[in-house]
């Protein structure tokens, strides 16, 4: 039997790069034109100087489509987040949950 962790990584993997692919504006790596701005999301390096000059990026797209609005970290949340159905805790994963915090610690604390 495959670990089911692994098995949900992979999936949330997949759904991740299918957003990814359908959303002209976000990738793995962002270079702008308009702002003095290269984010390479993939080296974990995000300041405040990315998150200013994406913001303002943001505001130039918006003005450029002709959209008052500004755009609220509600809207945001709005456009990533989708609520399900609640997923509650699987007692014979109980292991595999052990394991995964277990690493997640060991990590944290290295």
């Amino acid at each position: 039997m495959s670990d089911p962790l692994t098995a949900a990584a992979a999936a949330q993997d997949v759904r991740n790069q299918k957003l990814l692919s359908s959303t002209p504006y976000a990738g793995t790596h962002f270079e702008s034109k308009v702002l003095p701005l290269t984010l390479d999301l993939a080296s974990g390096d995000f300041t405040a100087e990315h998150d200013t000059a994406l913001a303002a990026l943001e505001s130039h797209l918006r003005k450029r489509q002709a959209i008052a609005e500004p755009f609220t970290v509600a809207d945001a949340v709005a456009a990533l987040v989708k609520f399900r159905a609640a997923v509650h805790p699987n007692p014979a994963w109980r292991s595999t949950y052990r394991a995964g915090l277990d690493e997640f610690e060991r990590r944290v604390r290295s």
